[in-house]
């Protein structure tokens, strides 16, 4: 499974995301400091163009450094921290990293532009003047406050999950739409036995660990976690998202996987192994913002209703994944996967009635 390639290409079009940003607040911030401070207002000033091009140097190095540290080095370490916790932990390191870096460029500066030496004693004492001059200390004000926004938005974008900040921002579904989605209902096996033996705390425990092990599963197939519900997880694709190289039964196939691979975690831990069944279907759903003091993005439609009743019918047969006809129609498994008609399911009010298919992974 390629999971750590795919994770890598997401993390680092995030990285540019936020080089881009930086760039073009840098940008913003030397236009306006240039019309309110300098005496000349022409585009063309020689030390103007020289100041930008310097500028869009300093936020394409500085944004691609903190992009790198958070999603590379920090994003996982602090994944299970509270928000809090993780956004004082890294203003303070971040904070600390761009005194230091701009300490160390106002050395270099004073050594090549004023000619001082390294041993100089002046050197540091003229450092430290331009350090704490007021066109010093707007900078450093206004960097903390576009670093703080950042590590706000990225930890807020995690809260929600994978893309539904940006739906929020942009307003995607302010306005009810309808859309064709691939929903998948996985739960784990026996779970109302294992929380009695287990306790509330523990067991909470060991569902945090599955649901933090196969996010990535879930990330690199395109998948979006629509909602946690006890010890079920409800992911989502948009149709062609969800068909394209079967991502949603290869997404089942991963995470089985990642248990596996993790097995010796849980026994130690929990005496055990999580297992798990999945049902799968596709279909026109309602998407729209719901909600007045908490608003959340909601999927209605008989889709739903469907995909559950499949998972529920995994335990009638000791199947593990069952699938809809229809969606199965439209994925390319042949090559991959094994399917298995198991029955047909009867929709109460429903005339139509459903055949459902166990696949199993060839190779």
């Amino acid at each position: 499974m390629k999971i750590n390639t795919a994770i890598f290409k997401i993390k680092f079009t995030k990285v540019i995301y936020i080089t881009i940003f930086w760039v073009l607040v840098s940008l913003y911030f030397r236009f306006i400091t240039y019309l309110l401070f300098l005496r000349s207002s022409d585009p063309l000033d020689r030390d103007f163009a020289l100041s930008i091009v310097t500028n869009i140097l300093a936020a394409l190095i500085a944004g691609l450094i903190f992009g790198t540290f958070e999603m590379f080095y920090f994003k996982d370490r602090f994944r299970k921290k509270t928000f809090i916790y993780a956004m004082f932990m890294k203003s303070v390191f971040y904070l600390l990293g761009i005194i230091v870096a701009v300490f160390i460029f106002f050395v270099v500066y004073n050594i090549f532009h004023n000619g001082y030496s390294v041993f100089d004693p002046y050197l540091y004492q003229h450092t430290l003047d331009l350090f704490i001059k007021p066109g010093s200390l707007i900078i450093f004000a206004v960097w903390g406050a576009v670093l703080l926004l950042t590590i706000f938005f990225i930890q807020v974008s995690d809260r929600f999950g994978q893309g539904t900040l940006m739906n929020f921002l942009f307003g995607r579904y302010h306005s009810p739409k309808e859309e064709e989605r691939i929903f998948m209902f996985l739960d784990i096996k026996s779970s109302t036995a294992i929380a009695e033996k287990f306790g509330h705390s523990r067991y909470f425990n060991l569902l945090n660990d599955f649901f933090y092990d196969i996010t990535d599963s879930i990330i690199y197939n395109n998948g979006e976690v629509y909602q946690y519900v006890g010890d079920e997880v409800v992911i989502s694709w948009k149709l062609n998202k969800g068909v394209d190289n079967a991502n949603c039964i290869k997404c089942f196939f991963d995470i089985k996987n990642v248990i596996k691979e993790n097995s010796e975690y849980y026994r130690n831990n929990y005496g055990l192994v999580p297992e798990f069944k999945a049902g799968l279907h596709c279909g026109i759903v309602t998407a729209g913002e719901v909600g007045i003091f908490k608003k959340e993005i909601v999927y209605s439609g008989d889709v739903l209703n469907t995909a559950s009743r499949i998972q529920e019918i995994c335990n009638k047969y000791e199947k593990k994944l069952l699938v809809s006809e229809r969606l199965l129609n439209l994925l390319p498994v042949k090559e991959k996967y094994s399917t298995e008609e198991i029955d047909v399911l009867k929709l109460k009010g429903k005339a139509k009635q459903i055949k459902l298919y166990s696949i199993e992974r060839l190779i």
